[in-house]
């Protein structure tokens, strides 16, 4: 499933660029009416980016809009106690059938840099700094890049979270209608 991927060593960013362990800042607690200091955290994620690659390419977008990237394996290790659900086949089949409307499957890279089978996760959406991304993945070296039309089915699966509707008054009547 390499053919899912390119390698890429440069600054510039497209749709579907990975970022492994980038740093991501944080404020760790916000309260009303905003105190002068604020206790900002660090973390590292492994993230994807969602920004266009025309409004990248374009200098359309001064912030750029990144997906967390968990890898299955440290998914199940971290919540498959608290939630079975995620380490069962019905789960990795609803992943595979693009039926967990919050995750995107992305298949393993067995090339340098390695890739682990993964779920991007669209519960958690980070902005960063155009050029900061653009310095994290200079500074990175080699990094993985969805091609087409994964890169296109990754876009599809994020805009299908965004615009699920929950309506108020089910349609289910439809179904018993007499013709």
């Amino acid at each position: 499933m390499d053919d899912w991927y390119e390698i890429v060593d440069e600054r510039d960013l497209a749709q579907g660029d990975i970022l492994l362990h980038c740093p991501v800042a944080r404020v760790e607690t916000f309260a009303h009416p905003l105190p002068d200091d604020l206790e900002v955290v660090v973390d590292r994620h492994h993230l994807i980016m969602l920004s266009q690659s025309c409004d990248l390419v374009n200098d359309k977008v001064d912030d750029v809009l990144l997906a967390a990237v968990l890898d299955y394996r440290d998914l199940v290790a971290r919540e498959g106690n608290a939630n079975p659900v995620v380490k069962s086949k019905k789960f990795r089949k609803g992943a595979v059938d693009g039926n967990l409307p919050s995750y995107s499957l992305l298949p393993p890279f067995d090339g340098v840099p390695n890739f682990e089978w993964s779920l991007v996760d669209f519960h958690h959406l980070f902005t960063l700094p155009k050029v900061y991304a653009e310095e994290f993945a200079e500074a990175a070296g080699a990094r993985l890049r969805l091609v087409p039309p994964y890169r296109e089915h990754l876009a599809q699966a994020f805009s299908r979270y965004m615009m699920r509707v929950g309506l108020p008054t089910p349609l289910g009547d439809f179904e018993g209608l007499q013709v």
